[in-house]
């Protein structure tokens, strides 16, 4: 299988190095030299992501979760629980999986911060700052609980920003690159909160007849109680976090979390991926990807309601890794010394 595999992903090692030897010395800085180029990866995906936004807001809102939608909940499981080895840990991980499975049921916030509060409880760090975390999460839970649908919409937004606070405190930033790349990010949300991208989306993006979406129709869903001058502005900048959410699992923490400072090949991405999640939960997830395709060519709005359904636990994984991070410290600067940690290292050199 392996064979085959290879077979299918070596043109792409030859385009990809076709390419950097046409690109010379500007390609072999980029292959060496992980900072530099993690950092034009977020400001290549800003500019990408900002003005997929604003000119077709409408597809990518409907499209986005149908193409990407299955490999970032890969990613999310990928690099949150297998390569934390956190499912080798029965207390911790069957606590979290309880929460999971009870805030997936109910689809309530507030029971995800109660599970996060109990979570944080049993991670490996000092008894003070577990107990910090647990209020908090407590605390966030009942703000949840008395906003009711307010709370849902809120966490809704939040969730993307979650994502890219994971990758942005994954391991030290000291390169002056990467807070600038940081600060176009920043840029781009004011030019969304500031009503600049209206305009243009009003004349390019919201007729997207061929999704079976409306742009009032996700106006509604996105917004609730917010005056009618800001909910489009809301739609275009949840495009844009969406996208660069997307961005965060599929092409940043890969950087972020490879244990190499330079570029790996294709081949050797795939044989980690097998490594790191098992090759049945690769032929599930292919599958799903598969199916969710073959629903959005009779239905894309069905199609993308229903993958939104299915996969509402991979936001509250999310959750629960901030919420043990934060007692344990991130994976590129850790805090507590785990009962995984030193599997966990080993992983992350391979």
């Amino acid at each position: 299988m392996r064979a085959t595999l290879d077979r299918f992903v070596a043109p792409l090692d030859w385009i990809r190095w076709r390419l950097l030897k046409a690109l010379g010395p500007v390609a072999s800085r980029l292959v060496i030299d992980q900072e530099l180029r993690v950092a034009l990866t977020l400001v290549f995906a800003c500019i990408a992501a900002a003005t997929l936004a604003t000119t077709v807001p409408i597809a990518l809102l409907a499209l986005g979760p149908l193409v990407l939608g299955v490999p970032h909940v890969l990613g999310d499981i990928r690099y949150l629980v297998a390569r934390r080895r956190y499912h080798t840990r029965r207390p911790l991980f069957l606590v979290a999986g309880l929460s999971l499975l009870a805030s997936g049921l109910t689809g309530s916030v507030t029971v995800l911060f109660v599970g996060a509060a109990v979570t944080a409880l049993f991670a490996a760090g000092p008894v003070a700052l577990r107990a910090g975390v647990a209020l908090a999460c407590a605390s966030i839970a009942a703000a949840a609980w008395t906003s009711g649908l307010i709370g849902q919409l809120v966490f809704a937004h939040a969730h993307n920003l979650i994502g890219l606070a994971l990758f942005w405190l994954w391991r030290p930033r000291r390169h002056p690159l990467q807070f600038a790349a940081l600060g176009v990010f920043f840029l781009v949300i004011a030019f969304f909160l500031s009503g600049r991208a209206d305009s243009i989306a009003r004349a390019y993006g919201l007729s997207m007849t061929f999704t079976g979406i409306s742009a009032p129709l996700l106006e509604r869903q996105l917004t609730f109680g917010v005056p009618s001058d800001f909910t489009l502005r809301l739609m275009l900048l949840f495009a844009f976090l969406q996208s660069m959410h997307y961005w965060v699992w599929l092409r940043l923490l890969p950087e972020e979390d490879r244990g190499r400072r330079t570029v790996r090949t294709f081949r050797a991405s795939l044989h980690a991926l097998i490594r790191d999640l098992g090759v049945p939960l690769l032929v599930i997830a292919t599958m799903t990807a598969v199916a969710v395709a073959l629903w959005a060519l009779v239905n894309v709005g069905d199609a993308r309601t229903g993958y939104l359904r299915m996969a509402i636990f991979h936001g509250h994984i999310e959750v629960l890794a901030l919420a043990l991070f934060v007692v344990e410290g991130f994976p590129g600067k850790p805090r507590a010394k785990a009962p995984n940690e030193m599997a966990s290292r080993a992983v992350r050199t391979r």
